[in-house]
This record gives C-alpha cells, sequence and structure tokens, in this order.
C-alpha cells in the first residue's frame, strides 16, 4: 500500500505540484506554490500536519499528483484520504459551495483524459452534506489498473483553503461502511432507503 502523512519538513518526494488553469477575479494565482505544507493542529487528523491548498482566485486548478503506482487489479484498491470541511455563519455563494477538491485517476500524471472519482466540497454545506466542521474520512475506488496516477485537483473559487492528510492507497475492505444514507420514500407503515 501507500501512505502519506505529510510530517517531513518538506513537501514529499516524486510528487508533481502544478497549477493546471489560472483563475480571475481577487486573489492571486499561485501556481505550482499553492501546495504548501500545513503545521496548524487545527487541520490535521490527530498529527502536526498536513497538505494545503491556499485560498485561490475563482476558477485556478491546481493538483497535486501521487507518484505513479501499480495497481494490480481494477475495483480492488481504494484512495483514502481525510479533508478538512468548513462551517460559516455568513451567506455562502453557490459558486464558493463548488469549491472542492477533485480526485482523478490517470495514466498520465494530469487531469486530461482521466478518471474523476469523485469530489468533496470544502464547505460542510457542500456536496457531501455534513453537520458539523472538522476532518472526514473519503474513499474512492480505483477502477482501473496498471501504471496510475492520482491526482488531487483543488478547485478554487476565492472562498478557502484546502486542507488534506493521511492519504492512503491500500485493498478496498470486504465490508464497506455504509455512506450517503437517502431516504427515497415514506408510507404510515415503511420508510424506503437507499445508499
Amino acid at each position: 500500500g501507500f501512505f502519506e502523512d505529510f510530517e517531513g519538513s518538506s513537501l514529499p518526494e516524486c510528487w508533481l505540484f502544478a497549477q493546471t488553469k489560472l483563475g480571475t477575479g481577487s486573489g492571486s494565482n499561485r501556481g505550482a506554490a499553492c501546495w504548501v505544507l500545513n503545521s496548524s493542529t487545527s487541520y490535521t487528523n490527530n498529527s502536526k500536519k498536513s497538505i494545503k491548498a491556499q485560498q485561490s482566485k475563482a476558477g485556478g486548478r491546481y493538483i497535486a499528483v501521487l507518484p505513479a503506482m501499480n495497481i494490480p487489479t481494477a475495483n480492488a484498491y481504494d484512495v483514502n484520504f481525510y479533508m478538512y470541511r468548513y462551517t460559516t455563519t455568513s451567506a455562502i455563494t453557490a459558486a464558493k459551495l463548488k469549491e472542492c477538491i477533485n480526485v482523478w485517476v490517470n495514466t498520465t500524471p494530469d487531469t486530461i483524459g482521466g478518471t474523476k472519482l469523485g469530489s468533496v466540497s470544502t464547505y460542510a454545506k457542500g456536496y457531501p452534506v455534513v453537520d458539523e466542521k472538522g476532518m472526514y474520512e473519503y474513499y474512492y475506488q480505483i477502477p482501473m489498473s496498471g501504471d496510475v496516477f492520482i491526482i488531487f485537483e483543488f478547485e478554487a473559487q476565492y472562498g478557502t483553503a484546502a486542507y488534506i492528510d493521511d492519504i492512503s492507497v491500500n485493498l478496498s475492505p470486504s465490508c464497506r461502511k455504509v455512506k450517503d444514507i437517502k431516504l427515497d420514500g415514506t408510507t404510515t407503515n415503511t420508510a424506503t432507503i437507499s445508499w
């Protein structure tokens, strides 16, 4: 398996950091320097450090690419990570709710031609909705085999920073925790749920 907890003194070696799309409006286009080590324990998963994508111009895209790894069997491995989700008492625009980390897999170290595994909003009110601020665990199954790159893409909306910690790639568990439970319908005596 693969594991990175960002506890070193610098960003991990053999990773690729880049800006893939320029943003507009307020803030900065940060280039590869968007990604930095964070040493505030408020934004870690019970450790000393995490990786931070700094607040940036709306529409900017920034990638952090893990080193190439061999996935022997498609749909048998997961990428797991923890991400900090914010709450706020002020109104959040629909655009800022779209600020997120996208997770991709590709045979090249870029999102072009890749498969998007999923997205997590930096805000608790964005997708997937959570009740309060804090670090939450997410995972996506890797649908490819062979030599692949896992890519974390920060999609900035000049909202806030994004914090990620404890990234791992391991065999998928045989029994998964239920997530994204939805109430599909109710009657007087029944309820239909899905996940």
